[in-house]
């Protein structure tokens, strides 16, 4: 047994010996190369091996501060940057540099060389492979080695010192910078590679390191070589280095204005992924600095094709734009602090339906901190150019789009409407562009001019064509529409004008398909004035029809809109024949439950149109205790009376309903959970209905109003203001009951 041990160690006792050996062998070739005077390219190599070999047996068996000693002793590193240096500049035959590398990091390794040593010997790498001719005359193989070699030595470096990676990762740099500052253009093409590779190896931000001077520099390089036609190999540093750049744009874009002109320089480039490249970088800039990016545009840059493409792109691009808008807004105000002509300014004339877009699509958004400052943008535009902006609202923007008519609106408002403003609304309508568009001749479109001037008897006598506003109806634009309706709604004022359009009616009715708040309110508007100048029988031929579109109008987003739809509801439903009462009395009935929830509306004068219209609607079906009730304004009694009708009609009711507890307004959600609990005893769902209800419910445990989660989870309600005792009571039952009528078959 004891023979077999010893034998099974003698493997480990050779090792050790050829160790021993090749250790003493290392050190014999180190000694001879210090003396010899001549030094032989294989001495060279094996004096670099050797200083490999005897790192690596060292740190196997833990002699690093011994092995430290010695190097120093023997001043090896001033000894390996001698090599380097007095190799041949315009060749790369041998792997001298290639093994100089590794016995640096092998030193670097075992911390047998100072930090004022890496520093030289880093300058010494770098000179010596940098300054090398370009790769395609040398050798290939050997030159990606030595390269490899370099990259494993500088991480070598910054991960063996006793100073922090920072410090050392500073240190490398500012060497490295050296470089990238020469005359020679594969020579900063090296660096820039190294420093990338730096970044990679690292992770860490490295911008705050270096100067702006510097950091600019590399952004600067980096964009050049992506502008270069090269192989993708060659420019894989410039993507490392710009993803880095626009990963910390605040570290390395702070001077805008240079890379601005470098960008606008390059933009003539015939290639897509060249120019996408540097639009994406001006997209951040101008994001990071709106400020410097907008002046270098507007007044530091040559007035041509390429800068007016990079203006179209920032005002386009989400990112960017509503800086930059917010930006010009500013600028336009302090004109004369900026010092910006407003006559040289045909950028932004030149750009006005790319501006006007770009505020569509940003007050879309509703961002409200951002509002006020587009609209304050487009005033100024409108000031400036009145005419620019009028014509593009027209033919760039969406024409059935809210935003639009907020916009267009905004430019025609009373306050804003001066001479020079309706001199431009006269010459756009008049425009032979928009005339074919529309196809409608420049004379009768002229006559919409009238609408947005003073209303004087001249221009009401003028405006009074029912024949081209009969055509102006059927336009497909809600800027011309709302124009069209504002003319009529100045016409209805009067009875001896409002009977002359009153056969409009129809076409009027129309435009409530649009669902504009305010298209809609000046439709409202008309059809109330007319039916109050010459009664209520005006309305009769589309009495039937308006009525139906009018219950839509209830649950409008706009108060003003539910209020004129309700009070025209209640006039209009008077106003049916007597053979269609029958059509009427279905449409009223279909009004019930949506007037009933308004009645708690949180616009006071929306929920009192709501309870004279439940009244009215009462009256109408001749339902003397839904009218008690109705006057009483007996929520619960109200509700008990709808849920008398047929059980058909209950099962609407309550479906209807559902769709009421996603209402914005949590005082109809709360009138909603109270309709479904009483309606509870007067419907029997079947049980896939019942889930799809307590889906719905379960949802309002989480109601943003502590009164409608109450309700919610069957809970009594002690803090509403709005019910008597009894009719909370009677509320917190039934939500109660519907609830466990709901959860008891789910839970079975």
């Amino acid at each position: 047994m004891l023979a077999l041990i010893d034998a099974d160690c003698l493997p480990l006792y050779a090792e050790e010996e050829n160790e021993e050996t090749e250790e003493k062998e290392a050190v014999d070739i180190i000694e001879r190369f210090l003396r010899s005077t001549e030094k032989e390219e294989m001495l060279k190599m094996l004096f670099l091996e050797s200083i490999c070999s005897i790192c690596r047996i060292s740190k196997k068996n833990g002699l690093c501060e011994s092995l430290a000693i010695f190097c120093r002793e023997r001043n090896l590193a001033e000894e390996v940057k001698e090599l380097l240096e007095n190799e041949p500049m315009d060749q790369l035959r041998t792997a001298v540099r290639y093994q100089a590398m590794l016995a640096i990091a092998a030193l670097s390794e075992m911390k047998a060389i100072s930090e004022e040593e890496i520093i030289r010997l880093s300058h010494a790498c770098f000179k010596a492979i940098f300054c090398l001719p370009p790769k395609e005359d040398l050798n290939i193989c050997l030159y990606n080695q030595t390269m490899r070699a370099m990259e494993k030595m500088l991480q070598s470096l910054l991960v063996s010192h006793h100073t922090s990676n920072r410090d050392k990762l500073q240190n490398i740099l500012e060497v490295l910078l050296l470089y990238t500052s020469s005359q020679t253009k594969t020579v900063r093409e090296r660096a820039m590679e190294q420093i990338s590779k730096l970044y990679c190896f690292c992770q860490e931000p490295f911008g705050k390191l270096l100067q702006p001077s510097q950091r600019t520099d590399i952004v600067l390089m980096a964009l050049e070589k992506t502008t270069e036609d090269c192989a993708v190999e060659d420019s894989e540093w410039s993507e490392i280095l710009l993803d880095m750049v626009l990963s910390q744009p605040s570290d390395w874009l702070m001077d805008a204005p240079v890379i601005v002109r470098f960008i606008h320089r390059h933009l003539k480039s015939n290639s897509t992924s060249i120019q996408e490249t540097l639009f994406s970088v001006l997209e951040v800039l101008a994001y990071e600095f709106p400020r410097d990016v907008l002046m270098s545009v507007l007044i530091h840059l040559p007035q041509n094709d390429s800068t007016m493409d990079m203006w179209k792109n920032i005002i386009y691009c989400t990112q960017s734009s509503e800086s930059i808008l917010e930006e010009l807004c500013t600028v336009l105000v302090e004109e004369e602090i900026c010092g910006i002509p407003i006559e040289e300014l045909d950028l932004l004339r030149l750009t006005v339906p790319q501006i006007l877009e770009s505020i569509h699509r940003n007050l879309r958004r509703r961002l409200a901190s951002l509002q006020q400052t587009l609209f304050s943008l487009l005033d100024m535009l409108t000031s400036l150019f009145p005419r620019d902006v009028l014509m593009s609202v027209l033919i760039h923007l969406p024409q059935s789009d809210s935003t639009t008519l907020d916009m267009w609106k905004r430019m025609l408002a009373p306050t804003a409407t001066s001479e020079k403003l309706l001199e431009a609304l006269c010459s756009v309508l008049q425009d032979q562009l928009l005339c074919m568009i529309f196809n409608i001749t420049a004379v009768d479109f002229s006559l919409l001019r009238l609408t947005v001037m003073c209303p004087t008897e001249e221009i009401r006598q003028e405006l009074c064509n029912p024949d081209l506003f009969q055509m102006f109806l059927k336009i497909k634009s809600l800027p011309l529409l709302w124009l069209v309706l504002r003319g009529l709604v100045l016409l209805s004022e009067r009875p001896e004008t409002a009977r002359e359009i009153r056969a409009l009616l129809p076409d009027v009715m129309e435009t409530l398909q649009f669902g504009n708040a305010h298209i809609t309110l000046n439709a409202l508007t008309i059809f109330r004035n007319v039916m109050n100048h010459l009664g209520k029988m005006e309305a009769r031929p589309i009495a039937l029809e308006l009525a139906g579109k009018l219950l839509y109008l209830f649950n409008h987003v706009s108060g003003e809109v539910r209020e004129s739809s309700i009070l025209l509801f209640k006039d209009v439903i008077e106003a049916v024949v007597w053979w269609q009462k029958g059509k009427m009395k279905k449409k009223v009935r279909r009004g019930l439950l949506p007037l009933l929830f308004r009645n708690s509306d949180e616009t006071s004068s929306v929920a009192q149109a709501a309870r004279e219209a439940l009244v009215a609607c009462a009256r109408f079906l001749k339902w003397q205790k839904l009218e008690h009730q109705a006057e009483r304004r007996n929520v619960v009694g109200i509700t008990e009376c709808l849920l008398e009708q047929k059980r058909q009609m209950v099962a609407k009711n309550l479906r209807q309903s559902l769709l009421y507890l996603k209402d914005p307004q949590a005082t109809i959600r709360q009138e909603a959970l109270l309709f479904i609990g009483l309606a509870w005893s007067y419907w029997n769902p079947s049980e896939g209905k019942r889930k799809k209800i307590y889906s719905v419910l379960h949802s309002l445990e989480h109601d943003s109003r502590p009164l409608v989660r109450c309700q919610a989870t069957q809970s009594e309600n002690p803090d509403s203001e709005m019910f008597t005792a009894a009719e909370k009571i009677r509320m917190g039952q039934a939500c109660r009951t519907v609830l466990l009528a709901l959860q008891f078959p789910l839970s079975s």
